[in-house]
């Protein structure tokens, strides 16, 4: 046994994986003891836990540790010695241990430090980061792939449909049907790769299975309803195998992703004591819970020809299956965290946690958020959530909670459904609610993908952006930065039905509401704010520009294709008064990005002065070229924190237009109440373009 300790520099810690052997509380008040990799405190298909951490010292600077063992560890954290600080172990069961320690000293420095180690984030398509509807009924899919008014990007073949081992629920020609239903429906077709297979069901003997060569027996064990299975030897270049995955992937005119579910059984086989005890396979190891049962299986199941370790191939896994199948699908959803899956272009898709009678429906939506902010923390962007749970009866268990759920899952870098359909809420307003996050997610489709592409985490905790306020260290779930220009106030506890009050902590500096130019002037405190049912407080940070399209269509595909899109401004002014308010000094300035595709990134600045003012919009050099059918606008723009109206504006050819102050249906219209100005119909053409394109004005007090 290897152990490490080591005392914290504060009692902040965050991370140890988004598992949920993570701690539950930001502040290290309560010490505990967790293992990691560990059977019987998996709590969710996602088994794997990143066992990283970020830390913060008294001088407020972050730090972070990343640990890699093959072995089990455990994670004891203890009071430590009299100046309450507290005192960090590590036990590992053996073998060699990495310690990877990043000196920061801010969270994104430690995010891009990580990066370095693991691999950066592959960037996948659009479409990945969109809505995906699986059921695990094929009838109910059959159906809604026509009848829902959702927008959505993919549907899955799941296990309902698929079945077990080599055997298909459905023929292939029900499979087909429902592939043809959604291929004219622009959906995306999913598979989820085969179940464990039945020693008994074996094509022929030439099929291997997962086994110890050391002992020349197959690791056989059971798996949720599935007794006495096991997984292929992926190993092998097995005929039957790559045959029966061929037929599944032919019977779907050729799917677009394949879902690398949790297909694992938990082995039972005798341990060094000669004692059956339940063991999983994990991406790394074979392990058991902790104690004298431990099943020392992680350096069995040596493959004869390669000499590597059958648990390893558990990192490759997805990997191994395309190239098994002959086919060329790029696009991956995991259920299985490891280190090297942002680097592969994975997803790692969330399944629905356990629905526990004893545990309320927004604790689960609280231990969802962690876990998408967690792996964020430890380099694993992309993470799809997974909404609500469902009772004995299979209906929604908390109709408020699964909402709020599916309403802050429009903001997650991406949301998927299995059990539960927003079809399946019994309040009509509930339906019309999600349907309008859907479609506002794909409003900010663009600002979400080029953050992603800029490096660090989606979902941010507000420290992360403002390390200097400890504040923002103990603020929890209740708040979130959604990149590195909007402020999300989710709900994670129950609130009055119509309306409610809830506390929002601003930072210090201007915000704005998102989508109505409300301004709130923060000042490292809390505010009120009446938080409606329907919604959920979004909040524009000063100085940032968000690209977003104008309209959202039945898929992020199609909504792509109008390429209309909407800069929306907040202005940060430093403001120097004097005596005469038309004396004072007014700099104010914006800037944002849009990225377009590999090497073309579109760049936005807003000034204004005491007398002019202007957006300036750079296209990529060399010009980006790939819109030959239609045309790529900037067709408005919403810019707030504007105290001056101009008389008007004029556009990159020449074009003037008048700005109305009293006509909000104009097409250039100012609120000086709002301080917003609002621009429609601009249509600016970037594709093709190389110089800068101005929208420039003079104030009317300046004129």
């Amino acid at each position: 046994m290897s152990e490490i300790s080591t005392i914290l520099s504060s009692p902040y810690i965050f991370g140890l994986g988004g598992h949920p052997a993570s701690f539950s509380t930001n502040k290290t008040s309560n010490f505990t003891i967790k293992s990691l990799f560990s059977s019987n405190l998996i709590e969710n298909p996602q088994r794997t836990s990143i066992k990283s951490f970020l830390g913060v010292d008294d001088n407020k600077n972050f730090y972070g540790l990343l640990l890699e063992s093959k072995t089990p560890v455990e994670v004891e954290l203890l009071p430590g010695i009299p100046n309450k600080k507290p005192f960090l172990i590590f036990r590992s069961m053996g073998g060699i241990i990495t310690i990877h320690i990043f000196s920061g000293p801010k969270p994104s420095d430690v995010s891009e430090q990580i990066a370095n180690v693991i691999g950066k984030p592959k960037l996948p398509p659009k479409w990945i980061l969109g809505i995906h509807l699986c059921r695990s009924n094929g009838e109910l899919m059959k159906s809604e792939a026509i009848e829902t008014n959702f927008p959505y990007d993919s549907d899955c073949l799941d296990r309902g449909v698929v079945g077990s081992g080599f055997k298909l629920m459905y023929s292939p020609e029900e499979i087909a049907k429902i592939s043809i239903l959604l291929r004219i429906k622009n959906k995306k077709i999913i598979i989820t790769n085969p179940l464990p297979i039945d020693p008994k069901e074996k094509v022929n003997k030439k099929l291997k299975l997962i086994n110890d060569q050391r002992n020349k027996i197959e690791l056989i064990g059971d798996y949720k309803q599935f007794k006495n299975v096991s997984i292929p030897d992926l190993l092998e270049d097995t005929k039957e195998w790559k045959n029966a995955l061929t037929f599944l992937l032919n019977s779907t005119s050729h799917p677009d992703a394949l879902h690398i579910s949790d297909n694992a059984p938990d082995l039972k086989i005798k341990n060094i004591n000669n004692e059956k005890c339940d063991i999983y396979f994990s991406h790394k190891e074979v392990i058991s819970d902790f104690g004298s049962n431990l099943c020392h299986l992680y350096n069995y199941g040596e493959h004869s020809e390669s000499k590597k370790l059958h648990s390893d191939v558990r990192d490759i896994y997805p990997s191994i299956v395309l190239e098994k199948s002959s086919r060329s699908i790029k696009n991956l959803f995991s259920d299985f965290a490891s280190l090297g899956i942002q680097k592969h272009g994975w997803i790692l898709s969330s399944e629905p946690v356990p629905g526990n009678p004893e545990v309320d429906e927004w604790t689960l939506l609280q231990k969802d958020l962690q876990a998408t902010i967690e792996y964020g923390l430890a380099g694993i962007n992309i993470r799809s959530t997974c909404p609500c749970t469902i009772n004995a009866k299979g209906k929604i268990r908390d109709e408020d909670a699964c909402y709020r759920w599916f309403y802050l899952g429009a903001f997650m870098p991406a949301i998927n459904t299995l059990k539960v359909s927003p079809n399946d809420f019994t309040s009509g307003n509930y339906k019309k609610w999600i349907k309008t996050a859907f479609q506002n997610r794909y409003k900010l489709h663009p600002y979400y993908y080029t953050t992603l592409v800029q490096g660090g985490p989606l979902v941010r905790p507000l420290f992360y952006e403002y390390p200097w306020d400890e504040r923002t260290f103990s603020i929890g779930l209740s708040q979130v930065m959604i990149g590195d220009g909007l402020l999300l106030a989710a709900v994670t506890k129950k609130i009055e039905h119509d309306s409610g009050i809830i506390s929002v902590y601003f930072p210090r500096g201007t915000w704005f509401d998102f989508w109505s130019g409300a301004i709130t002037h923060g000042k490292d405190a809390y505010e009120k704010f009446i938080c409606f049912q329907f919604d959920l407080p979004l909040f524009l940070k000063r100085g940032k520009i968000i690209p977003i399209l104008e309209s959202a269509e039945s898929d992020i595909e199609t909504t792509y294709k109008k390429q209309d899109f909407s800069l929306i401004i907040g202005l940060d002014c430093d403001i120097t008064p004097s005596k005469s308010k038309e004396k004072s000094i007014k700099n104010c300035s914006a800037d944002g990005s849009l990225y377009i595709e590999e090497d073309k990134t579109l760049l936005f600045k807003a000034i204004r002065t005491n007398t002019v003012g202007e957006v300036v919009i750079t296209p990529p050099n060399p010009a980006w070229t790939g819109c030959e059918t239609k045309k790529s606008c900037i067709n408005s723009i919403i810019m707030y924190g504007l105290e001056d109206q101009m008389k008007f504006l004029k556009l990159p050819n020449g074009t003037e237009i008048t700005v109305y102050s009293e006509n909000a249906n104009a097409q250039a219209y100012f609120s000086k109440k709002d301080k917003r100005l609002q621009v429609k119909n601009l249509r600016i053409d970037f594709c093709g373009q190389t110089d800068d394109l101005k929208i420039l004005w003079t104030f009317i007090h300046a004129a």
